[in-house]
């Protein structure tokens, strides 16, 4: 997958989506120039939206379908019911994730030691969802990760980075890091770290 969706051209990657889901800004654009405003995160769900006939005020949880995780983790907390809300800083770089107290018997764990990093970028945060048996935490986020049942895995980070998504993430918004934030690492300490991402990957994604 592309790191976000109005990348998924530099990866070459085809995307299909009924014609009605095409909004020209204005008519006075070409089919092609319209093609670079598509709405952000939600384009990708919109032919699985037309085919279950969903109706304004409706919800669906998409269980195989996430794109990004760490946005999906927030979306799938909402869909199961739990509350969102906004951290009051950011949390950006290579930051520590621990086991939570609770999860000495999770399978989704047996391959994490009791620490390790991750690469995080978000502001958002989210209550535990009914029934969901919470993973891992970090300094700056208590939920980081959620199990709820045998099936789904709730992920705040982002394991999916390559070296290469992450210097387009620097390229594209390097503009809203703040270094007064100790909660955000500089260009220069998630550019030292980007080895971890292959060790998180390969510890994780197995």
């Amino acid at each position: 997958p592309a790191g976000t969706p109005n990348r998924y051209p530099t990866w070459g990657d085809l995307v299909l989506m009924p014609s009605h889901a095409l909004t020209r800004y204005p008519d006075v654009l070409s089919p092609v120039e319209a093609s670079v405003h598509y709405t952000s995160l939600l384009f990708g769900y919109l032919a699985l939206i037309d085919l279950a006939h969903l109706k304004p005020g409706q919800h669906v949880l998409i269980t195989e379908a996430s794109h990004c995780m760490a946005p999906q983790t927030v979306q799938l907390a909402k869909a199961l019911g739990a509350t969102i809300r906004r951290m009051p800083y950011t949390e950006v770089g290579w930051q520590s994730i621990q086991r939570r107290s609770e999860t000495a018997d999770s399978p989704w764990l047996a391959h994490l030691p009791e620490a390790c990093s991750i690469f995080q970028w978000h502001g958002d945060t989210f209550a535990l969802p009914d029934g969901a048996q919470p993973l891992l935490c970090s300094r700056w986020c208590d939920n980081q990760a959620f199990a709820w049942g045998d099936k789904v895995l709730a992920l705040q980070g982002h394991p999916e980075m390559t070296e290469a998504l992450i210097e387009l993430w620097l390229d594209d918004w390097a503009h809203l890091l703040d270094a007064s934030q100790p909660s955000q690492q500089s260009i220069a300490e998630m550019r030292e770290g980007l080895r971890v991402c292959e060790d998180f990957r390969e510890m994780l994604l197995v």
